[in-house]
């Protein structure tokens, strides 16, 4: 059997640390596997029986770690008449009690599962840990940093699937894909992380990471093709659509998307990659751009824009629309929500009228006139790409 952490995120402290935690703190395993810890004792395998296990995970993933005692009833004893679940409700906690506290004696109240009323509920009387709700901070924490160091430790404690013992479970179903799904997209974004600081080598990992769990995920596909087509690794770039189309053809009897479709045509063709856009360089608030503008973007505690956003700015400013911004940097439609988003939020703007007024204040797009005395309704502005990278 695996061991498996306590966690104060975003670090991992050792399994060693557990001799030093009060015997009260219980821990609670349920991404990969169902462990339950109490201080240093892992709790065996062999003393859970299905029901005793089914309550505590119910508890575990329950809001406030509190359920009605219908609530139970209904998902562990379905289609039961209500004395007979009763019954089964009352001998499965006592058994329950026993196994978090084997010395228990009779009459004396349990430290850990208690019965009030109609409410049952898991409490602790030192900490109370479940990987799930340190998995869902420590992406929130990831996120809001947008700190490389902060996403890997989020991803990490995500140990495998929700409860794959319970995989037809109606109440695990769910909320099981929801967690999957928070996984799949923190590899992404620490991925487009990676590669907007220069370290394609890195973010091409953590996509191979992210395509081995979920073959089908054709954005982390597309990301793996533009990034083996950069370093010169065209044949493994065209090998990557070939897995792509196998694996939606088999998975969900799809084909690839018109994009994925024509960025494997360019690469086939020797059209892409052309001269790369630079993503190494961060501009800072007061840095130059390559065209000698400072880009003062205001105080931000989210940090400075990064030169793929600054172009995704310029190229609003141009008038694309997020589909045509896409294009344009051979990226999906979704990378570029998000890399919107992100700018709103560094920001501190709320459309995209504001980040457009920005780029063209600081110099990132040029006005295109069209009339002999001055602007016209008809002028555009054009995108003043960067020069090469130092």
């Amino acid at each position: 059997m695996a061991a498996w952490m306590w966690s104060d995120p975003p670090s991992l402290p050792s399994a060693r640390r557990y001799g030093s935690r009060s015997p009260q703190e219980l821990g609670i395993q349920v991404l990969g596997a169902f462990h339950v810890q109490i201080g240093s004792w892992l709790i065996p395998d062999s003393a859970w029986r299905v029901k005793t296990a089914r309550l505590i995970e119910l508890l575990a993933l329950a809001p406030g770690h509190r359920l009605h005692r219908e609530q139970v009833l209904e998902r562990l004893w379905p289609g039961f008449a209500s004395d007979s679940a009763t019954n089964n409700l009352h001998r499965t906690l006592h058994a329950t009690r026993h196994v978090l506290e084997p010395h228990l004696a009779p009459g004396c109240p349990s430290a850990y599962l208690h019965l009030h009323g109609d409410c049952l509920a898991l409490t602790a009387d030192g900490a109370l840990w479940v990987d799930v709700e340190a998995f869902e901070a420590a992406g929130a924490i990831a996120r809001d940093a947008q700190d490389r160091a902060a996403y890997r430790a989020a991803v990490e404690l995500y140990t495998g699937d929700l409860l794959p013992e319970n995989r037809y479970e109606y109440w695990v179903i769910s909320r099981r894909e929801e967690l999957r799904g928070l996984y799949l997209a923190l590899l992404l974004e620490l991925a487009q992380l990676y590669e907007a600081h220069g370290e394609d080598g890195l973010a091409s990992r953590t996509l191979e990471r992210l395509v081995a769990t979920e073959p089908t995920h054709e954005e982390a596909h597309l990301g793996l093709m533009r990034l083996y087509a950069f370093a010169g690794r065209r044949h493994e770039a065209l090998r990557q659509y070939q897995r792509l189309r196998r694996a939606l053809r088999h998975e969900l009897g799809t084909e690839p998307a018109e994009a994925t479709g024509r960025l494997h045509q360019d690469i086939l063709d020797g059209r892409f990659p052309a001269k790369r856009v630079p993503t190494s360089r961060a501009v800072r608030a007061g840095s130059p751009m390559p065209n000698g503008s400072p880009v003062a973007s205001p105080s931000s505690r989210h940090g400075p824009l990064t030169s793929r956003e600054c172009e995704i700015a310029a190229l609003l400013a141009c008038g694309l629309t997020n589909r045509q911004i896409a294009d344009t940097l051979v990226i999906t439609g979704r990378t570029a929500d998000t890399h919107l988003c992100n700018i709103l939020r560094k920001l501190g703007m709320a459309s995209r009228a504001q980040v457009a007024a920005w780029a063209v204040e600081r110099g990132l797009v040029a006005l295109r006139t069209h009339g002999a005395n001055g602007p016209t309704p008809k002028d555009t502005y054009t995108y003043i790409p960067p020069g090469p990278s130092a």
